[in-house]
């Protein structure tokens, strides 16, 4: 993320996709933790609105 942040290196979509998938990682593992499921929540939203349409 910092390379991408500092170099502009990577794809943004792509770069979001981990993000997501981490979060929803760390959502897993807490079950009782409303937030953080609805942090990988919001993630994965943004990362549906990054795909294109065809």
């Amino acid at each position: 993320m910092a390379d991408h942040r500092k170099f502009g290196v990577g794809d943004y979509a792509d770069l979001m996709s981990r993000k997501a998938e981490l979060l929803e990682s760390i959502a897993a593992d807490r079950p009782d933790d409303t937030e953080a499921a609805e942090v990988a929540a919001a993630a994965r939203a943004r990362v549906d609105e990054l795909k294109p349409t065809d």
